[in-house]
């Protein structure tokens, strides 16, 4: 037997006891058996009523009546705890029915119909409590969150309003306050009710989570991971908090990490908001054989869940499974017939397949059905830059940073067609917008560097890849170019390295085996370098003179 389950034991002991106690009207003795009790087990509510039945016995009539108060309220937190909400509700209303109902009785009546979504139930109970103790600070807090929970935002700032001209000092209203003005969009006005709510109490979890909710809203990813990485060291169990941390490091470019924050979300719940995160993540990986088990995994908990089949139908054509990815927007269509997300992503499927007009016939569908959406439009850029039709694809990528100036990937995009093009200064332009834009992500870094060594600077080309490899040390280009310029300063053990730091990721790097072999030469291995020219020779690989 644990120890918790020993003491537990042991005052059901004295209870038994100290009841015999009262039985026999010997009140003090039962007193002082229950007094032990209730060291062993606080959160029993059978000892502060038989400790009251005893005070009332000694004619101490308002100290029993203290205590039966608290003993109530004991029995209710008891019930609630252990997710026995109904109980709780009954037990309230036996308590309120015998004349018991104090405002804090009335108060966790009100708060167990929350609990339940009950909220206009709840409200008629958060006023009775007021009627008994007018403009209670937590009282009025706890409205307020019932108020915004029914999308009644106005009065919800309203009532934390009242809450905080009654108490300064009371963070939860700052925090419930700042949550209903992120509904009305006022998003300065929210930090700032967050801001006080942490200054109040710097351990306050939700509203940090709160506050990064906000940012994430707005894009700030790394101001947005920086305060749920405070709320998650605070309690590590936050789900939501988990689910917002992975999106806010995916948009930050680091998919590995995100995807171990899904994990974490996972191990408390699976909920199809954290898988089509997960899925995201692997996306932006490559990995889309995996996210179609996650998505598959979302369409378990909801079969008619549109989004899921449509991701599902983007990774199955990337994966070149157009017939299936066709299949999947055929299930899509019969839940939202005619939607212009089906013609996007049969646009995909064909383009897949290499049939370029079909794809560009459903993009333009697609474009038809929703003007200015920019999913549309970024693929059909695509598809345009794939047919030659550079100018087309320059308009497009154009228009999707006219309606989203933060579109990451519409810059780095523009900037490889102009590169395409010959339009080599533009593109560098592109480039840096693109790292200004998300200076966490390695692939504007990594063309810049490429672009730049062919402009033949190369001292500016370093520094870019040498960035694009601290972002992502996988970048095999970057990683070549680093053994070269190794090579170049006689660090032929260094450079030998990153080639073969090259060659764990693409073992069949003709180029990394060659210049591999030179830098074994330069060291005298000529035995090494032998073998390296041979496995350049057999992928294929051969140096021009």
């Amino acid at each position: 037997m644990d120890p918790a389950s020993h003491r537990r034991k042991e005052a059901e002991g004295l209870l038994k006891k100290a009841r015999i106690f009262y039985e026999k009207s010997e009140h003090e003795k039962a007193m002082d058996c229950c007094q032990k009790a209730a060291k062993l087990d606080p959160n029993n509510h059978e000892i502060p009523r038989l400790m009251a039945a005893s005070l009332a016995g000694l004619g101490m009539h308002n100290e029993a009546a203290a205590l039966i108060s608290i003993a109530d309220g004991m029995e209710i937190n008891d019930l609630y705890s252990r997710g026995k909400t109904d109980k709780a509700l009954g037990a309230c209303d036996r308590i309120i029915q015998a004349g018991r109902g104090t405002y804090r009785i009335l108060n966790m009546k009100a708060a167990a119909l929350a609990h339940i979504d009950r909220h206009e139930d709840a409200l008629v109970w958060f006023d009775r409590a007021l009627d008994l103790k007018p403009g209670d600070c937590a009282l009025l807090s706890n409205k307020s969150a019932s108020l915004e929970s029914l999308d009644r935002h106005e009065e919800s700032v309203s009532c934390c309003d009242v809450a905080i001209a009654s108490n300064q000092s009371y963070p939860i209203a700052h925090q419930n306050k700042g949550v209903s003005l992120a509904s009305m969009g006022r998003a300065d006005e929210a930090i700032a009710c967050f801001d006080e709510a942490i200054r109040l109490d710097p351990k306050y979890a939700n509203a940090l989570s709160s506050k990064g909710s906000m940012l994430l809203d707005m894009d700030m990813w790394e101001e947005a991971a920086r305060c749920f990485k405070m709320a998650l060291d605070i309690d590590p169990t936050l789900y939501e908090t988990l689910v917002n941390m992975a999106n806010a490091v995916g948009g930050m470019g680091m998919f590995e990490k995100a995807l171990e924050y899904c994990g974490k979300a996972l191990r408390i719940r699976e909920e199809r908001p954290v898988l089509h995160v997960a899925a995201f993540a692997l996306v932006h990986l490559g990995r889309h054989k995996e996210a179609i088990t996650y998505y598959d995994r979302a369409l378990k908990l909801k079969p008619n869940d549109y989004d899921a089949i449509l991701q599902k139908s983007s990774s199955l054509s990337q994966m070149g499974m157009a017939d299936e990815a066709m299949k999947c927007c055929e299930a899509a269509s019969k839940m939202r017939p005619g939607h212009y997300g089906i013609d996007l992503y049969q646009g995909q499927a064909l383009y897949s397949k290499g049939d370029y007009e079909g794809a560009l016939k459903r993009y333009e569908m697609a474009a038809s059905k929703s003007t200015g959406d920019l999913e549309v439009l970024y693929n059909r850029a695509i598809l345009f830059d794939e047919m030659g039709r550079h100018e087309d694809a320059l308009r497009d990528y154009d228009e999707v940073s006219r309606l989203d100036p933060k579109h990451y990937l519409a810059r780095l995009n523009k900037g490889v067609v102009l590169q395409e093009i010959g339009r080599r200064e533009e593109a560098l332009t592109c480039y840096d917008e693109a790292i200004e834009i998300c200076p966490h992500k390695y692939e504007a870094f990594h063309n810049k560097g490429l672009l730049l060594i062919r402009m033949e600077r190369n001292g500016e080309a370093l520094e870019a890849l040498n960035t694009a490899l601290k972002l992502n040390p996988r970048d095999d280009a970057a990683l070549f170019i680093a053994g070269m310029r190794l090579h170049s300063e006689a660090k032929y053990e260094k450079a030998i390295r990153r080639f073969d730091d090259v060659l764990d990721i693409d073992p069949n790097s003709g180029e990394a085996f060659f210049h591999k072999a030179l830098s074994l030469e330069s060291m005298g291995k000529d035995k090494e370098a032998g073998v390296c020219r041979a496995e350049a020779k057999r992928v294929g690989f051969h140096m021009l003179k």
